[in-house]
């Protein structure tokens, strides 16, 4: 059995990109618990500064 894979890294990209995608939730999500960490740890009042 021979199978044959070919990846169209343009057509990857368009489908990252698009909002509404599985992948572009995923990012978003992690993207804000990232910023929410980010400004609970930052020093004074810097994490207002954080969005």
């Amino acid at each position: 059995m021979s199978v044959e894979v070919r990846v169209e890294p343009g057509r990857i990209a368009r489908l990252l990109r698009a909002r509404g995608s599985i992948a572009y939730r995923l990012i978003s999500q992690r993207t804000e618990r990232v910023a929410k960490i980010a400004e609970k740890k930052a020093p004074g009042s810097m994490g207002s500064y954080i969005s």
